[in-house]
């Protein structure tokens, strides 16, 4: 759900901070098998922009994310939908995403990271 009496709450927020925040590519990770049964991984790159900060220390603790685990916030705006171990880079640094956080109107994901 993307509106609140009648507003588009993400379009705002999307357009508000666009072209505002740091580039980021989400390497989207996909499996298939190949010709005898292996595992094949690859990666399709999409790019994004977003925020790297950190997680309040009792989040850390209360979800039992490992230390230094960083919070990265994405804007949805066009981009793929983000998966546990895919990753992402922004600021020259890649992180491996173990959780995500879809925020209530479809703006942003919340992403735990750490770095791979």
């Amino acid at each position: 759900m993307n509106e609140i009496f009648g507003t588009d709450i993400a379009a705002i927020i999307n357009s508000t901070f666009a072209g505002n925040l740091h580039p980021l590519t989400l390497h989207k990770i996909t499996s298939t098998v190949g010709e005898y049964g292996e595992p094949i991984a690859s990666e399709i790159d999409h790019a994004g922009e977003g925020v790297r900060t950190k997680w309040k220390s009792s989040i850390v603790v209360d979800r039992g994310y490992p230390m230094g685990t960083v919070k990265i916030i994405v804007l949805q705006n066009g981009i793929v939908d983000p998966a546990k171990d895919d990753s992402i880079t922004i600021q020259d640094e890649r992180f491996r995403i173990i959780d995500i956080e879809k925020d209530p109107v479809n703006a942003t994901w919340s992403i735990a990271g750490i770095a791979s």
